[in-house]
């Protein structure tokens, strides 16, 4: 399969073609440009016939960039150690889905829960490549596209809050009414319950760190691995809450970041202990303003980790978490798992304390060794823990997408797992659920 390789030099007159976008634009009323409909042809290498079948799937395909990468092959070049390919969006407009500006509507559309002011949207774009050969990933980043800030001279911001990568089955980008284009569809992950199906690989949320894998497991993307010979990237933006400010001064902003995965052929490298990852999230908080808050959700065995974990359990008899991402925004301040057994704890899996959101915090970390050594048994169950502190605050904290909303969400990637058993997973590999614990002040 071809792929559309754009160099870096593609990208140096940015800001003038965008003028030249600008001027054009008002053509998108009568559809996609020529060139556009081109660009994404030749990342698909699809035919004119192809693109009459299912014009959906052009529309909404990421543009390739590949370092090292046999285009021809769809693999790593040979002589290469390790090979990447960057996912990119094409500009995107950051403005509100309800304004038409030179003949194209924004991508903003969901309002805060209480101020009902519209400062975020989702996107989703199918990867657009399967490689050919199996290759394990060594190193997942985003790379966010900054914009420079005209009210704070010499500073810049970015509009990406998220930035998610699902591994999906073969068949996920032609198949018959599921429109990942569709802001709800994507907003809603509706892809994780479909069949074929995606599954939740990575994610980049803001301020967050590269994560590079160690050097003795990975996840394994390819030809062997039903789940991830596909691939969709969500996007979540959210605005500065200055923002209106900011389009005032200089204008509404195009955005095109971008996501990048260092990748090693299988068959070139020593072999490793292929990855799973779990997700964990409760949608349904809401904070009390003027006090701290101990907030815990559990995670039970019956109803949900013997379905997550089933295969692993009969191949392997447990997992063993080796890294996690602790999920939350401004106002939690400490953020942990317990691991419980027969219902007493028996050590944690991740903590951090004096939480800050929007930096490194949200980065992927390795475990310390005693707990990426303490194995997860079946049986065993998961208490999610965030201390939220709304002193200062007039109205309620809700879960949301937006400013001054909340999260309490955690992402557990773990060895001891068989790609291929399907008995894993079941429902997805991702969990909402109610709190237990709701209002607990005093946190311990």
């Amino acid at each position: 399969m071809r792929v559309r390789k754009r160099s870096r030099g593609d990208r140096t007159n940015r800001t003038a073609a965008y003028l030249v976008v600008a001027i054009l634009s008002t053509l998108l009323l009568l559809g996609p440009s020529r060139a556009s409909t081109r660009r994404r042809r030749d990342a698909l290498d699809l035919k004119d016939e192809d693109l009459e079948k299912d014009a959906r799937l052009v529309g909404n395909v990421a543009l390739l960039e590949t370092e090292n990468f046999d285009e021809e092959n769809s693999r790593c070049l040979d002589a290469s150690k390790e090979c990447s390919i960057t996912f990119r969006l094409e500009p995107q407009p950051i403005w509100n889905a309800n304004e038409v500006i030179n003949g194209t509507a924004g991508v903003l559309n969901i309002p805060h829960p209480i101020t009902g002011q519209v400062d975020a949207g989702f996107v989703c774009k199918l990867g657009g490549i399967e490689l050919s050969e199996d290759h394990w990933m060594t190193r997942a980043e985003a790379l966010i596209q900054k914009h420079p800030d005209p009210m704070n001279a010499g500073f810049e911001f970015d509009v990406v809050h998220h930035f998610n990568m699902f591994s999906c089955e073969q068949g996920v980008s032609t198949m018959p009414g599921l429109d990942t284009s569709d802001s709800d569809t994507c907003s809603h992950n509706d892809f994780l319950l479909t069949s074929p199906k995606c599954q939740f690989q990575f994610s980049y949320d803001k301020g967050a760190n590269s994560f590079s894998f160690p050097s003795n497991s990975s996840f394994l993307i390819g030809p062997s691995n039903p789940y991830a010979r596909e691939h969709l990237f969500q996007v979540h933006y959210l605005v500065p809450e200055h923002y209106d400010e900011i389009v005032r001064r200089s204008g509404a902003i195009w955005d095109e970041s971008a996501y990048k995965i260092t990748l090693r052929r299988r068959a070139a490298t020593a072999e490793k202990d292929p990855l799973g990852l779990v997700a964990f999230n409760d949608m349904r908080i809401r904070f009390k303003p003027g006090r701290t808050t101990h907030y815990q959700y559990q995670v039970p065995y019956l109803e949900t980790l013997q379905n997550l974990f089933k295969g692993d359990f009969e191949d392997y008899g447990s997992v063993q978490p080796i890294a996690v991402h602790l999920h939350a925004h401004s106002t939690t301040k400490n953020i942990w798992i317990d691991h419980l057994r027969l219902g007493k704890k028996v050590g944690e899996y991740g903590r951090i304390d004096g939480y800050q959101a929007e930096g490194p915090d949200q980065s992927f970390f390795v475990l310390p060794e005693g707990d990426r050594t303490r194995p997860f048994l079946p049986g065993d169950e998961l208490s999610i823990h965030c201390v939220v502190d709304t002193t200062g605050k007039d109205f309620e904290i809700l879960y949301g997408a937006s400013h001054q909303t909340e999260m309490c969400a955690v992402l557990i990637v773990y060895s001891n797992h068989n790609y291929k058993n399907r008995d894993n997973f079941k429902g997805g590999n991702y969990r909402d659920y109610e709190p237990l614990l709701p209002y607990l002040t005093s946190p311990s």
